[in-house]
């Protein structure tokens, strides 16, 4: 049968090649299909998280467990509280998929009450600082002057390094020892002393392992973790009053889109254990909207995606039913001579896998290639630099390619399941007989065009309803773009079905004036009609889809592009503040305010801007008779502006 099957593939091998481009863009795109929404949505997510760091200044993987005891209050702010997000920090750092990048534990004491000691023995300013207690803080910074705080065991002392911020502003030298008098050791009773064995200075000010800049905090003193532990946590009948803090850093840059549901559900779950107290993630409502916009742009992209295939799938169609009508011959005498149905059927299943696998080797590496380059292009044919897309191959490539295979393999044979029915004599028939197709029959074409025409009637009537919703941020109802391609395919059949009738008064009307090659080319499309439906629906198609997807993709882009200039205003937009004077009058009256204004015109002088204008507002203006009351003013130059 295989030598059979090579013999038929190489008598009509220029078909065969055009099977073979056909099998290879069906493959293709459907596998390009979920590589390009990965590599999109990947690139949209870590856009966003390092807006999130850029706006806020926090690391956008940080996951926060907070905790406190109280050595003078039970319950919830018992030890136990403690010991619970302990447990529960552990537990999520072994089950997150995501690896991280840092993990540091911070005990710490705020508004402990601390004296100056001046030389003499006398005491000077109090004041309030804060005991910080970080892991392996070492490692993460570089002393300036003095020597890292160690633990003094059985003392009541403390070492500390602090950053030159605190240093100038608590007026501090290294070597000074502050008492904590309020700080009383139970077996002893008396104060814990702190000493400042050091200044220091973050190696890095942009590491994750400082989620507050040491050189913009006042009163922060950073101890030993181990003797702080020591001194204030261990001992349980002494335990003083302390808090916990745990921070988790993920590889935000690591974080995959199809791990994004996984990760807020899991995130949920460990609020809902710590019962909502000290638990937080700082990427959590960019994590929650990305999923939003992702599933938006799957809908929109699977929509914009699902008429290709059909296209593709009907030129598969059009060429394998093509090349079976051109053999009806020789599967008719096949079957006279005894030959099964099954037998028949499974030669062309074997010849259509054979181009399907040889489509799938091939289709896979082009569909990396026309993602690379969609992902450069800014319109229709026009490219632009910009980084690469973070395509990979992953298990819905694979599947989509598989599934794009099989549905050219059911497309190439199932034009042979009615082909195989039909024997020699039946066939010799058939050639004088014409019948309607099925869906001249069902009047598919007059359906199509009236509900797709419906929809458009339902668009007008529900626009504003729709505004409404788009404003409020949800999608498109995808089924709008379907009645477009079924606008399209209804219109197709329906020129189809007039076309005949067409060329037929055209015929009658001409017939005595035509020339010898016109009469014969018109009596050729009259009596073979039927060959040329399926060619001319594929051409309609192909040139109104081409169009059409053009055109959404242009609308969606631009509207994007508007929806971000309407939203800014402005590429820079410099806030200034008034100077407000209050003067009393002499009659004892309501005091008279005067506004300054700024100098504008020193603005003026900056090179490089196109356009500038002054605007003054006033947000928040009740507006009586109007549904959202409070609106904000703007006065503007209507000359400039």
């Amino acid at each position: 049968m295989l030598a059979f099957v090579k013999n038929k593939i190489w008598s009509k091998k220029w078909m065969v090649i055009s099977l073979l481009i056909g099998n290879i863009l069906l493959i293709s795109i459907a596998a390009c299909s979920p590589m390009y929404s990965d590599a999109v949505l990947q690139r949209m997510l870590n856009k966003n998280l390092i807006s999130l760091m850029e706006t806020t200044g926090r690391y956008p993987g940080l996951i926060e467990f907070r905790s406190t005891y109280n050595r003078n209050s039970i319950g919830k702010k018992g030890y136990d509280l403690v010991e619970k997000s302990e447990a529960l920090c552990e537990e999520l750092a072994q089950e997150l998929p995501v690896p991280l990048t840092e993990r540091v534990t911070i005990y710490y004491k705020a508004d402990v009450a601390a004296q100056h000691e001046a030389v003499g023995g006398s005491y000077k300013d109090n004041i309030n600082v804060r005991l910080e207690a970080p892991s392996y803080m070492e490692s993460h910074i570089q002393l300036i002057s003095g020597s890292l705080p160690k633990a003094r065991t059985g003392e009541l002392v403390l070492e500390a390094a602090v950053s030159e911020k605190t240093l100038v502003e608590c007026g501090l030298f290294v070597g000074e020892v502050l008492t904590l008098d309020r700080l009383i050791d139970a077996k002893t009773q008396q104060p814990y002393q702190l000493q400042i064995s050091g200044i220091f200075e973050p190696l890095n000010p942009e590491d994750p392992y400082w989620v507050n800049n040491p050189n913009k905090l006042k009163n922060y003193m950073f101890v030993d973790q181990a003797d702080f532990v020591a001194k204030f946590v261990q001992p349980e009948a002494e335990r003083e009053s302390f808090g916990r803090v745990e921070y988790l850093m993920m590889d935000y840059q690591k974080i995959k889109g199809s791990q994004v549901y996984d990760l807020l559900e899991m995130f949920d779950r460990y609020e809902e254990a710590a019962n909502q107290e000290g638990f937080t993630v700082t990427a959590y409502e960019t994590l929650d909207a990305y999923l939003v916009s992702a599933n938006k742009l799957n809908v929109t992209l699977l929509v914009l995606q699902v008429p290709i295939f059909l296209m593709l799938a009907a030129f598969i169609f059009m060429v394998s039913g093509q090349m079976l009508n051109m053999e009806q011959n020789e599967i008719s005498m096949i079957k006279s001579r005894g030959a099964s149905r099954r037998q028949i059927l499974s030669i062309y299943l074997l010849q259509s896998s054979l181009l399907a696998g040889l489509s799938f080797l091939i289709a896979l590496p082009l569909s990396y290639l026309i993602c690379q380059v969609v992902g450069s292009a800014n319109a229709f044919l026009e490219f632009v630099q910009r980084k690469a897309l973070p395509i990979r191959f992953f298990l819905p490539v694979w599947l989509y390619g598989l599934g794009g295979a099989v549905l050219s393999v059911l497309t190439m044979v199932l034009p042979a399941i009615r082909y195989s029915k039909v024997g020699i004599v039946d066939h010799k028939r058939s050639r004088h007989r014409q019948k309607k197709p099925l869906w001249q029959k069902l009047f598919l074409d007059i359906i199509l065009l009236g509900v797709s025409l419906y929809g458009l009637y339902s668009y007008h009537n529900q626009m504003s309803y729709l505004a409404d919703q788009l404003d409020g941020g949800a999608s498109l109802d995808p089924l709008l773009y379907m009645c477009s391609s079924m606008f399209i395919l209804g219109s197709a059949l329906l020129i189809v079905r007039l076309f005949p009738l067409v060329v037929k008064v055209i015929f009658k009307i001409f017939q005595k004036l035509w020339s010898p090659a016109l009469y014969a080319s018109f009596l050729r499309m009259l009596r073979s009609r039927s060959n040329q439906n399926f060619i001319m629906v594929f051409l309609i198609l192909t040139m109104a889809l081409g169009i059409f997807s053009a055109e959404t993709a242009h609308t969606i882009n631009q509207n994007a592009e508007e929806k971000i200039r309407y939203a800014n205003g402005a590429d820079v937009v410099v806030a200034e503040s008034w100077v407000s004077q209050q003067y009393a009058t002499a009659g004892m009256g309501d005091p008279v305010v005067i506004h300054t204004e700024p100098d504008f015109s020193r603005y003026r002088e900056v090179s490089d801007q196109a356009l500038m204008t002054k605007v003054l507002t006033r947000g928040n203006v009740e507006v009586t008779g109007l549904r959202n009351s409070k609106v904000t003013l703007m006065a503007i130059n209507t000359k400039e502006f």
